[in-house]
This record gives structure tokens, sequence and C-alpha cells, in this order.
């Protein structure tokens, strides 16, 4: 079934009571548009949770959608990966292990030299670090 016609038999199963959201301040034409966007919302969590219930299904199987893919799929139509925004030092220790990461790198190509050693071992253990304060903060 096509996505309109999806939103459409969504919009005729679901209806939002005016009581609802006229008791709140919507508009007659605020109203139609919150149902639309119910509608098509509904629509969108059904493809997605469907999409992730496939994905994750064993070969020979039937698809089960789960409350997993549900969340799952709920979380990705917001926009967010954890459901909450990242902290500040989350941010930071990854910015630190992108660092760490690149200095292991130039140093890992002198090997041969002790600055190259030094700068090796340190980034190693400092990258380990702020991988352990990102995923404790997170």
């Amino acid at each position: 079934m096509p996505q309109e016609d999806q939103a459409v038999a969504v919009n005729q199963l679901v209806q939002v009571g005016d009581d609802f959201v006229k008791d709140v301040g919507f508009t007659i034409s605020g109203k139609k548009h919150f149902d639309a966007v119910v509608g098509d919302y509904i629509v969108e969590l059904k493809n997605r949770t469907m999409a992730y219930a496939d994905a994750d299904k064993a070969i020979g199987m039937q698809r089960e959608a789960t409350h997993d893919h549900v969340r799952l799929a709920a979380r990705f139509i917001s926009g967010s990966s954890k459901g909450e925004p990242k902290n500040e030092w989350a941010v930071a220790a990854q910015v630190g292990e992108y660092l760490c990461t690149a200095v292991a790198g130039a140093g890992a190509g002198h090997l041969d030299k002790s600055i190259g050693i030094l700068a090796f071992g340190v980034s190693i253990a400092l990258g380990i670090a702020f991988h352990l304060v990102r995923f404790r903060r997170s």
C-alpha cells in the first residue's frame, strides 16, 4: 500500500477528539494539521519498526516486531540516538579520543625514536582514559 494510502487509512482509524485539542487552544485548521501529522507519524513509526524487525529476523522465520523495535524506530524518528542529549564531558572526551588516536598514529610511525615510543604510549593510555570517561558519563 503506498504511503499516502496508508496515511489516509490511519487518519480514518485514529481520530483525535475535538475536546482533546480544543481545550488547549487548537484552532480548526490546527486540529486538522495535528490529525494529519499524527497519522503520518503512525505510518512512519510502523514502517521504521517493520524495517528494524526485518533486519533482526532470522532466515526462514516470520518477522516479529518487539517493543525494542518500536522504541528504536521512535528514537530514530525523533532524531535521538539515546533519547537524551550528550553531556559536555562525553563530547570533550570523544574529541580527546580522536586527538589521541592521531598522536598515537604519528608516534607509531616513529617507533625507532624515543619520542615516537613516548608519544605512542602516552596517547594510547590517554585515549583509553578518555574512552572510559565518555562511556561512564553518557
